[in-house]
């Protein structure tokens, strides 16, 4: 089932359909974008905020944050995406969901692909992410940009700081520069930074050009992100020297510096 259903759903949801949806007429925000294929879609990001990329409903009406989340809540739609000439995803279009499609979804539910979302306190919403802390962390086999490969065995003993990832995320890009600053703070430390992208090899080279970004960075890690059972981006976690996860943070935080910055001492002092 993961490997038919692995891409970003929104905020960070990630689902790929192979079911056929209903085609589209009379949709003027369709205007010059093709739907995209299956191929397509295992090598698009999508960041289902409203804002990045217009949602809309079966009648054409445009939705934003909260009313997507009550829209999967739902169950009732299942999502088709529609790209333009440069393979960007510009426009999701809801579709009244088949019974084939109910049944799929279902499915998922019972792999693990959907995380259940309630509002907080104050009304907003937020997303529950399973608690990693203290676990053992899943064991992978990576190769960076460089061509250097990197295990879980081969990093024990050392601090292993991951971020996970992917170019079209706004928030993930906002806080690069200061990932970098860690990278320098440590960089006569036993600590690895990896970064791992959803992107393939060729779209991180092409972004390198215009953006430094000083992790180890590790091209199609979708599977290791589905390991860390990971769904909002960006996301970062620290490894410590036995393998065991010490430190989780979903979302942007204007604070990740320090954030990392303090666990990352407490383990090497």
């Amino acid at each position: 089932m993961k490997n038919q259903f692995t891409k970003i759903l929104a905020i960070v949801i990630c689902i790929l359909s192979s079911t056929i949806v209903n085609a589209q007429k009379d949709k003027p925000y369709l205007k010059g974008l093709t739907k995209a294929t299956e191929a397509e879609m295992s090598t698009v990001n999508i960041m289902l905020d409203g804002e990045s990329i217009a949602v809309y409903d079966e009648n054409g009406k445009r939705l934003r944050g909260q009313e997507i989340m009550n829209a999967f809540d739902s169950k009732k739609y299942m999502p088709a995406f529609y790209l333009d000439a440069q393979k960007e995803c510009k426009v999701v279009q809801l579709n009244i969901t088949t019974k084939e499609e109910m049944k799929i979804m279902e499915q998922m539910e019972v792999d693990g692909v959907f995380v259940e979302n309630e509002p907080d306190l104050n009304g907003d919403f937020v997303i529950n992410q399973p608690d990693l802390i203290g676990q053992q962390a899943p064991d992978f086999s990576i190769t960076d940009l460089n061509g250097t490969t990197y295990t879980l065995e081969s990093l024990k003993g050392k601090v292993v700081v991951l971020n996970f990832w992917f170019i079209e995320c706004k928030p993930c890009v906002m806080e690069i520069p200061e990932l970098n600053e860690l990278v320098k703070k440590y960089a006569n430390k036993d600590v690895v930074f990896l970064g791992l992208a959803h992107n393939n090899k060729e779209s991180l080279k092409t972004f390198l050009k215009t953006q430094k970004f000083d992790y180890n960075l590790v091209p199609s890690s979708t599977e290791v992100a589905f390991k860390y059972k990971v769904s909002v981006y960006p996301t970062n976690m620290i490894i410590n020297q036995n393998s065991e996860i010490e430190f989780v943070k979903y979302g942007y935080d204007t604070d990740i510096l320090d954030a990392i910055g303090n666990h990352i001492e407490e383990l090497i002092n």
